[in-house]
């Protein structure tokens, strides 16, 4: 009866280890045939794309604090007219001063970046011409307004000698339409102790639309 019952023990140890076999065996099987898989499994590259739009920004001109600005207008002070009429949006007209002078321009030996600002005891220029100045017709129809700052160089008799844009309007027409008007003008003498000396002063212009 021992040895029987001995027996029908190590047969169910023998079949249970037979079994615990096979399992491990058959999850073996099944981890490997997973990496055999992966080598089928093709993964296809995403392409991306992206757009970067790059918007410049137009700056409006500041005044410079550095740079003295003339004193308020007088009376007698000729002025920039800004001409709105569409007729005349592309043309420049100029009234010459009432002076005895040769020609416009002024002394063309003098040297813009030598010259110095007028100090306090330099009776600062002013204004004597009247211009009128025409309005970019491609930008009288977008109604865009704007304002360049010159740089303007005058001799001892007021005369505009050079003038280059200071601070830009930020459109190429607003800028030489400025220029090409302030060429022409004419102020009165700086004077120094009673005696006319060349100068250069900063200029505004604005380009301005009737409301």
């Amino acid at each position: 009866m021992e040895v029987r019952m001995k027996r029908e023990k190590k047969t169910l140890r023998d079949n249970a280890i037979h079994r615990m076999q096979l399992g491990i065996i058959g999850a073996l099987a099944i981890v490997i045939a997973a990496f055999l898989s992966l080598g089928n499994v093709k993964i296809r590259p995403v392409k991306m794309s992206s757009t970067l739009e790059l918007v410049p920004d137009r700056l409006e001109p500041l005044d410079d604090p550095l740079i003295p600005k003339p004193p308020p207008p007088k009376d007698n002070y000729g002025e920039i007219k800004e001409v709105t009429d569409p007729e005349k949006a592309d043309t420049l007209g100029f009234n010459p001063p009432d002076w005895d002078s040769p020609l416009p321009g002024g002394d063309k030996n003098l040297d813009i970046d030598s010259i110095p600002f007028p100090g306090i005891d330099v009776t600062f220029p002013v204004l004597k011409t009247k211009i009128d100045i025409g309005y970019p017709r491609r930008l009288k129809e977008m109604r865009i307004e704007g304002t360049v700052q010159l740089l303007l160089g005058l001799d001892a008799e007021g005369r505009v000698f050079e003038a280059r844009v200071f601070r830009s309007s930020g459109y190429d027409e607003f800028d030489k339409k400025a220029i090409d008007a302030l060429r022409k003008a004419r102020f009165s003498p700086a004077n120094q102790n009673g005696i006319p000396v060349p100068v250069k002063v900063s200029f505004p212009v604005h380009f301005r639309l009737d409301k």
